[in-house]
């Protein structure tokens, strides 16, 4: 019974927390819905194949929104993240594959990811250094890293018993990386809507001095926002890593970080701090990869697909501004 009673209080919890996205995010849900509708006309786009196959890729970009989330919930941003799950992936699988210890591997994906974190969040809460600068430069080295690392070459032959796992179709349809996904996310969830730890990020991203004032520990909470990002990157190079069965500099370009923008963006975070889903991060994670699949069914080629996205998010920012502007009218 208690058992029973614990899973119904998360059910509710997830249920307010959707309505609240709901609520707050009605245009893009009903931008979401036109696009599906005008999918319809694709032969292609609604069939089960496809259908996994964007719940698959949405693995890797939905991870790093995650970390991209709870820096914006801080009022900070962090621009590394493809460069440092690049890395991760790197470092990680040329440790499986020169030692065979696919455990190990995956050990230092994850270590790699939360090093380059604390280094961001030091950097930033206790040296007081511009985030967008600081995140900018570990994009720099991160990637410098993995190109001088790996003479700009792929890492290949990666251990079966590794991409097999995260790759293994559970009941046949949905693969063990969307369920790592969807752990993480509510593991994430809880920790920001739960505990005293979340309600203090929001308190820093709202206003810091206030938070300071209430006793708040801003600097090891703004860090710690900084390392957690770091371990999405890690996991999103793990899922990564699994799925392309290979490792290299080129699978972190700087253009995927438009993809991680806009689903943290359509999630609901904002530049100014103090908000941020994971639901809603998911919910636009959702959203760019239904994007991009209807894009590639079009034939549309890459570079306009980027200008699109480019033009949600200057959109999704301009309708937060102008509601902003509409609430403080009030």
């Amino acid at each position: 019974m208690e058992n029973r009673g614990t899973i119904n209080k998360y059910i509710s919890w997830i249920k307010h927390d959707s309505a609240s996205f709901t609520k707050k995010n009605s245009l893009i849900i009903f931008a979401l819905i036109v696009l599906v509708i005008v999918s319809t006309t694709l032969d292609n786009f609604l069939t089960v194949g496809n259908l996994m196959n964007i719940i698959t890729q949405i693995g890797a970009t939905a991870l790093m929104a995650f970390g991209l989330t709870s820096c914006l919930i801080v009022k900070g941003t962090d621009l590394s993240l493809p460069a440092v799950m690049a890395l991760s992936a790197v470092l990680g699988a040329d440790v499986m594959v020169k030692s065979g210890n696919v455990f190990l591997g995956i050990l230092v994906m994850l270590c790699t990811g939360i090093l380059c974190g604390l280094v961001n969040g030091i950097a930033v809460a206790r040296f007081n250094m511009v985030p967008m600068i600081v995140t900018l430069s570990m994009q720099v080295v991160a990637q410098g890293i993995s190109v001088w690392y790996t003479k700009s070459e792929s890492i290949i032959g990666i251990p079966e018993s590794f991409t097999g796992f995260v790759n293994y179709k559970i009941f046949g349809y949905v693969s063990t990386s969307v369920v790592i996904m969807i752990g993480c996310a509510v593991v994430l969830h809880l920790l920001l809507k739960k505990t005293a730890f979340g309600r203090s990020m929001f308190a820093i991203g709202t206003n810091i001095e206030t938070a300071k004032v209430s006793g708040i520990h801003t600097r090891r909470i703004n860090i710690s926002a900084y390392v957690i990002s770091g371990l999405c990157a890690g996991i999103a190079g793990l899922l990564m890593c699994a799925r392309l069965k290979t490792a290299g500099p080129a699978m972190g370009p700087s253009t995927l970080f438009i993809d991680i923008a806009i689903a943290a963006v359509v999630g609901g975070a904002r530049l100014e701090g103090g908000h941020g889903s994971v639901i809603g991060t998911l919910f636009g994670a959702t959203f760019v990869a239904c994007i991009s699949n209807i894009m590639t069914l079009l034939n549309v080629e890459f570079f306009m697909t980027m200008i699109f996205k480019g033009f949600i998010v200057v959109l999704v920012i301009w309708l937060d501004a102008l509601k902003s502007s509409t609430n403080s009218v009030r």
